[in-house]
């Protein structure tokens, strides 16, 4: 399904370029970082910006960004998501161990 309007089918993901409303959007993935950022920005408003940034945040429909749960950050591992997934140390910790080996086996 194309993230723009969750209606149309793609074949492939080469075909997402097909995608309504994709173009100059935050979705198009031939404008650079700088660019899909701003056009987020300049369509979300204040408050939507600040809702991202909770651990639960908001969907926003009209942007096609579903809600999701984030709390898997470097800080926190995944310890607290509702997979109850397997936790290693956090970024920062593993990168203190200066060992290629147990970044290696950590994945």
């Amino acid at each position: 399904l194309c993230p723009s309007d969750s209606r149309t089918c793609v074949d492939s993901a080469a075909d997402y370029a097909k995608c309504p409303g994709i173009k100059g959007t935050h979705l198009d993935w031939t404008l650079g970082t700088e660019a899909r950022l701003d056009f987020l920005v300049a369509h979300t408003s204040l408050s939507a910006q600040i809702g991202q940034l909770h651990n639960t945040a908001p969907e926003l429909l009209e942007l096609g960004v579903p809600e999701y749960q984030w709390l898997n950050d470097d800080q926190h591992g995944v310890a607290r998501t509702p997979a109850r997934a397997t936790v290693f140390p956090n970024g920062v910790g593993l990168g203190a161990t200066f060992s290629h080996a147990t970044l290696r086996a950590v994945g």
